[in-house]
């Protein structure tokens, strides 16, 4: 697995009649926007850093003096590049690291849960084994053989638990690897690294959850236990509600969490994009000829009523960064290589994506300065600039950069657009600049449809027959612009959907060990139940005796999860420019339904027990 998938391998001899220019040779190549990428094989990882060193000099032999400043060389391990490079212009959309750490970290938090149920329920049914290490005592058993038995058992118990859920992992597995996408297998008993961090999980899991019930039983003493003291019965109670309170704590932590991403991919849906992105569609133009006969291709495309307009592009929004040029103004000092990013377009460009035009004008073809010489800036490129009136302002790439471009001069700036999304909300929105010339850079890419909402399966049939007349031995590549735009946030969907599942398995989990816990506490104060409704108690004065303790654990747990939460929810924001804000109602419907899950599971012990007939409960004594 890598950051790439290589279908074909060709030379660059083979790729020249294809793209219609040499790929390989400096003057097609800008520095800022790296048409090629570099891979280095070192004969020891020891020697990587002296071949960076090496790297200046080697730009200041490529490009000139002035590149020892202008251009920066780092390397980076292959197996860093798909989870934590976050570099521009990527073969392939990344992930994050930090989603490996994040997802780790549920399942992390769901099993603690879990441990936190066997140590809270092997503890308040302590009772039950107090003979049994009281007689074990008696017969000579010390402390810490107690101590190792206990923690033994919780280990057997971990190890069972393995078999059963590497079980349910083999029946699942095809079914999560249809929701991630991937192609993953156990390969429990095949791999080492697998078998032995599964092995040290049973050991902590063991060791965490069987300590404190092992250490708690083994300091019982036999002569209290076998007088029939119940010195047992409230002792540990104040750590037991500790544990539930954290138990719900992470219940609400990932509640909350779930619905914060919610919210967010909520926003990226509905934020405004200063463009269109609906009925975009977007056709690949991956030939020469194709490039060559683009106007011919605009006009027969045009024909059709259910399409709206028709524009070439070199870069597309969402789904490439544009070119970062150097640029030139009239008050650009010499010696001073700014950059910025600019995009080729043509002339319908801002007319297909609806962007807003807040000054000057549009592009037109009749007049000629536009090509090569007319620049349309977004607002963000102006505020970087300074200019309070841009239009007409002298503008473009830098003539002595790009002399094999045949840019000779600088031309003006013709207008201004409101500032769009080209690339996805985690980014702010760069300077960027549009310009008319389909061999700026490279000859145009992409072709853009704005079509009707109405027939489209009928357009995209006349568009492939079009396709077929120009070029029959190649077939049509097409997508959507909108389908471009979700891509970008598939890690963050995948995210949401994966916290919603644990979230609702950490609910069961804490629900499994509040139930657990309530029926031994109703179990407990059965006769005290069975008196208080002989002295006249209704069910619901017994059911409110019984669930407002557990109601007062719950709330504590809200009081300690909001923090966490919130630190935790702002942390993830961060990595969004644009982001919906943490509002207090998130909080207050987790809380609620935290509080409303427990009630309910409170609830149907209580009033069960509350509906006794205390008869049952009494007749013993």
């Amino acid at each position: 697995n890598s950051h790439f998938d290589i279908d074909i391998l060709c030379s660059f001899s083979s790729v020249k009649p294809i793209a219609g220019y040499d790929i390989s040779v400096k003057t097609h190549v800008s520095v800022w926007h790296p048409a090629l990428y570099t891979y280095i094989l070192a004969s020891d990882k020891g020697r990587v850093k002296e071949i960076e060193k090496t790297l200046p000099d080697f730009a200041v032999k490529m490009y000139g003096t002035w590149a020892r400043e202008e251009i920066i060389f780092e390397l980076q391990p292959l197996q860093d590049i798909h989870l934590r490079s976050h570099l521009k212009e990527e073969i392939s959309a990344n992930s994050d690291i930090a989603y490996v750490y994040i997802i780790s970290g549920i399942a992390f938090l769901v099993l603690v849960i879990a441990c936190i149920n066997f140590m809270n329920l092997s503890t308040s049914r302590s009772a039950a084994r107090a003979k049994e290490v009281g007689v074990r005592k008696v017969m000579g058993a010390q402390k810490k053989q107690l101590i190792g038995q206990f923690i033994f058992e919780s280990t057997a118990f971990s190890f069972l638990s393995l078999v059963v859920a590497a079980a349910f992992v083999e029946v699942f597995l095809p079914v999560f690897n249809k929701f991630t996408g991937k192609d993953l297998s156990l390969e429990l008993l095949t791999n080492p690294e697998v078998l032995t961090g599964f092995l040290l999980l049973i050991i902590f899991v063991g060791l965490f959850s069987g300590s404190y019930p092992a250490f708690y039983m083994s300091a019982f003493r036999p002569v209290r236990v076998f007088r029939g003291m119940n010195f047992f019965r409230n002792s540990g109670s104040l750590l037991r509600k500790i544990l539930i309170s954290l138990q719900f704590a992470i219940t609400v932590i990932l509640i909350i969490g779930t619905f914060v991403i919610r919210d967010q991919m909520g926003f990226i849906r509905n934020k405004r994009l200063g463009l269109n992105k609906d009925q975009v569609l977007l056709i690949n133009i991956n030939d020469a000829s194709i490039q060559k006969k683009y106007e011919l291709f605009r006009n027969e495309l045009g024909l059709n009523t259910n399409i709206n307009s028709v524009s070439f592009s070199t870069e597309l929004p969402f789904m490439d960064t544009p070119a970062e040029w150097v640029y030139r103004t009239a008050q650009t000092p010499r010696g001073d290589f700014p950059t910025m990013f600019m995009n080729g377009v043509d002339y319908d460009f801002i007319k297909s994506m609806n962007i807003e035009l807040l000054e000057g004008r549009d592009f037109k073809k009749e007049i000629s300065t536009d090509l090569k010489s007319g620049y349309i800036l977004n607002e963000a490129a102006v505020k970087e600039l300074g200019w309070e009136e841009p239009v007409g302002m002298e503008f473009g790439r830098d003539p002595i950069k790009y002399q094999h471009l045949a840019v000779k001069e600088l031309g003006k700036v013709i207008g201004v657009v409101r500032d769009f999304h080209f690339t996805s909300l985690h980014n702010a929105i760069d300077p960027l600049a549009l310009f008319v010339d389909p061999h700026a850079y490279l000859p145009y890419r992409y072709i853009i449809v704005k079509t009707k909402a109405e027939n489209i399966s009928d357009t995209i049939e006349f568009i492939e027959n079009k396709w077929d007349e120009l070029a029959p031995y190649l077939p049509l590549e097409y997508s959507f612009l909108d389908d471009g735009f979700m891509r970008q946030y598939r890690s963050e969907e995948k995210l949401g959907n994966t916290f919603g599942y644990f979230t609702f398995l950490a609910i069961i989990v804490a629900c499994m060990g509040l139930f657990g816990l309530i029926s031994y506490t109703v179990e407990q104060r059965s006769k005290e139940i069975g008196v208080r409704k002989v002295l006249g108690a209704r069910v619901t004065n017994v059911v409110t005796l019984l669930s407002k303790e557990f109601l007062k654990i719950v709330l504590i747990s809200n009081a300690i999860a909001w923090p966490a939460a919130f630190y935790a929810a702002n942390r993830w924001l961060e990595q969004f420019a644009y982001k919906t804000d943490i509002t207090i109602t998130v909080f207050l419907f987790s809380s609620l339904a935290a509080v409303l899950i427990s009630m309910i599971t409170v609830s149907i012990q209580t009033i069960r027990a509350a509906n006794t007939d205390p008869v049952n409960s009494l007749r013993n004594e």
